[in-house]
């Protein structure tokens, strides 16, 4: 009976162990299933993240994209400004060409006076 008692205190003591491992297994699963809904959280962030920087990347892109309008309007209001000044530059020359035809009519006017005076 002693070694039948043993024995039962044995497989009770095996039992009791097996009992353990078995919660440390389902402490191991829940911590591998929390590991597992950690990186996919991990994994959703850093996608999140890259979205971002995605983003500001192309809001970088954009910026540049208006500095470089930005440049060929001032680019173009420069040749605008030059234009203009094409303009009265013509202008005054044609008002010097006028100017010089009226000179020429005059002179013309004098030398035909200075004839009739003449004669």
């Amino acid at each position: 009976l002693r070694l039948e008692f043993e024995s039962l205190s044995e497989a009770r003591l095996e039992l009791k162990s097996l009992s353990e491992t078995r919660l440390e297994l389902e402490y191991l699963s829940e911590a591998r299933l929390e590991l597992e809904f950690l990186s996919e959280v991990r994994l959703e962030s850093l996608s999140g993240a890259r979205l971002e920087l995605e983003s500001h990347s192309v809001a970088r892109l954009e910026l540049e994209s208006l500095s470089v309008a930005r440049l060929e309007f001032e680019s173009l209001s420069e040749a605008r400004i030059e234009l203009e000044s094409l303009s009265v530059a013509r202008l005054e020359l044609e008002s010097l060409s006028v100017a010089r035809l009226e000179f020429e009519s005059l002179s013309e006017t004098r030398i035909e006076l200075g004839v009739s005076i003449g004669d």
